[in-house]
């Protein structure tokens, strides 16, 4: 190991052990630090202070607890976008793909195809980032999604391409 691998290891030792001394509620550090261990690294000196590596069981979620997760989701996302009544994107990406693709809809209705193909399926997804990254502040995820929808989409529609040529 370099003199550069040593000081990142050194310094990724020391936010696992500052996380586990402050008892970070968002962060497991012991789990952490068990995902870094299967991956391979291994703390400068072989340990972090009484930090085990083991990942904390929870029990699975039940229904309950997904409607509390929901709600607190689209909590913040009122917050994030800067909307009182949060996340609301969908009807304009909806309107955005109908004016984009209602012709191919019709044409593959008319064929005697399913009307939406996976390509559409993806490029309703990105539509939807669109929207959203429309609304409210600046958020990175907004963009590097499309990006991994356009790209999704782009190889879908080579190979329905190359499936079905006209």
């Amino acid at each position: 190991m370099d003199t550069r691998d040593q000081q990142r290891s050194a310094r990724l030792a020391g936010v696992i052990q500052l996380l586990a001394d402050m008892g970070e509620p968002n962060v497991d550090a012991a789990a952490l630090l068990h995902a870094l261990q299967q991956a391979g690294w291994t703390p400068p000196d072989g340990h972090l202070g009484g930090l085990r590596a083991e990942a904390k069981k929870t029990p699975p979620m039940n229904a309950i607890d997904y409607l509390q997760a929901a709600a607190f989701e689209m909590d913040s996302r009122a917050k994030q976008r800067d909307t009182p009544e949060g996340e609301r994107s969908m009807a304009g990406a909806v309107r955005a793909f109908n004016a984009l693709y209602h012709g191919q809809i019709e044409h593959r209705l008319m064929s005697g195809l399913p009307p939406l193909s996976e390509t559409h399926g993806w490029e309703l997804q990105s539509l939807l980032k669109k929207s959203r990254a429309a609304q409210g502040a600046y958020h990175a995820d907004d963009y590097v999604d499309d990006v991994g929808y356009v790209a999704l989409a782009a190889e879908c529609a080579a190979r329905e391409q190359a499936e079905n040529p006209a």
